[in-house]
């Protein structure tokens, strides 16, 4: 990951997921076609109903996109989230 701007590296995708101009065609209105992704990134997200509690209890929701080839974790996203 590129620690100076945060932003991991391009993850490298078949051409067969790309048009003849070069636009991806897994790109929809609603964000990534998961089902055309499938093959080549996994999906997962993990939610930690214990992660903390003061006089709230707090969820870590742990959102990750792997490459299936190296196992390499291309992008993740952390959001937390309090309840009574």
């Amino acid at each position: 990951m590129r620690k100076e701007t945060g932003i991991g590296d391009m993850a490298k995708l078949p051409p067969v997921l790309y048009d003849a101009a070069g636009k991806p065609k897994f790109m929809t209105d609603h964000g990534p076609n998961k089902k055309l992704l499938e093959p080549y990134l996994k999906f997962e997200w993990t939610n930690n109903r214990e992660y903390g509690w003061l006089f709230l209890k707090i969820d870590k929701r742990l959102y990750r996109v792997i490459n299936r080839q190296t196992g390499e974790v291309l992008a993740e996203n952390v959001t937390f989230s309090a309840w009574p």
